[in-house]
This record gives C-alpha cells, structure tokens and sequence, in this order.
C-alpha cells in the first residue's frame, strides 16, 4: 500500500507586521500576510512582538495565546517563492512536481478534495481523510492509487458522482494552468 504524507510547516518566522515566511514539508517557502485571518479576540497578535513569538505545533503554526493555523490552510495561502521538492520512497518527486498546486476545490466532513496542474491523464482528483490519501478517476469513480476508509470513500465517491461535470470542467481549467472552481460540499 502506498502512503502519503500530508504537507506540514517546517519552518515559521515573523518577517513583518502580522506576515510569515513558511518552509512547508513539500520544499516549498514563502510568505503570507494574516492581517485579514486574526479574530478581534486576538488582537495581541497585531502587535510585532506578539506575532514574532511564532512556533510550531501541530504540523501548523500557534502562539502562546492559543492562536493556531493548520498547515493546509498556511499552504493555500501562502505566496510561494521556493519550491524545492523532496523524492519519495520510488525516486519521484510528486511534492515537487506539485508545489505549485491548487491545493483544493471542496471541504467536507473531514475530507479535502485537491486537483492540481499539470497532473497525467485519466482525469481524477485527490481526496485526503486525515493522514489518509487516494486518487479517485474522475470517469471511473474508482480509486486509482492510495487508500480511504471505508465511510470517508463512500462519501467521496457519492461527493463525485454528484459533481462529475464541475469536476471534468476543473481538469480542463487545470490543464490551462487556470485556477480550478469551488465545488459545494456533500449536504
């Protein structure tokens, strides 16, 4: 069985006002401004001195207050200016390979479903349930590669065969190097 390992902050600094500078476990750097994600109740973290007291927890970043960004979260955001990939266990380099991805089109239940650029045919989209990954065929509805569990793939498959045609128009935009849409989640 193939494993996957999910994208994790390796790296955090203050580089100014309420900006980071994130390594990411994929190889890729670079910054973010959280100026627009920091709620009124932790207006401390507005303050330089406050923001720079940064840390790693979690895979993500926390400050002392409680304060904590998940690494995904950090990922999509962030305005990559690195992207030196590591090889995996067969010598490919899929994390560099898709440092430059689109990380996800929809959210639901625990599940995040990803499509990147520049991925090789059939069309199909990756779906992530904690640590767990798989690649689902878009036409097929069938796992390619990877692993599920048993409730979290059926409420994928189920997710996919609902929006199939939102799903082939995002390979399209994908293969154009444009920005993928948002697909709604499960109901």
């Amino acid at each position: 069985m193939q494993s996957f390992d999910l994208v994790r902050v390796v790296e955090a600094k203050a580089v100014e006002g309420t900006t980071l500078w994130l390594r990411f476990s994929d190889g890729c750097a670079g910054t973010t401004d959280l100026s627009d994600a920091i709620p009124a109740r932790f207006d401390e973290l507005r303050e330089p001195d406050y923001f720079a007291r940064v840390h790693l927890a979690g895979g993500g970043v926390e400050w002392p207050n409680g304060y904590d960004c998940a690494p995904e979260w950090l990922r999509d955001r962030v305005a990559v200016v690195s992207t030196g990939g590591r090889e995996n266990d067969d010598g490919s380099n899929m994390a560099g390979q898709h440092a430059a991805a689109v990380p996800e089109i929809s959210r639901f239940l625990g599940i995040i479903i990803r499509m990147y650029w520049d991925e090789h045919a059939p069309p199909h989209f990756h779906a992530v349930y904690g640590n767990d990954e798989a690649v689902i065929g878009i036409d097929s509805l069938e796992l390619v590669r990877g692993f599920l569990p048993r409730r979290a793939k059926a409420l994928t498959l189920e997710w996919a065969s609902v929006h199939r045609a939102e799903l082939l128009e995002n390979w399209d935009l994908c293969a154009t190097k444009q920005r993928p849409n948002a697909i709604p989640p499960l109901e």
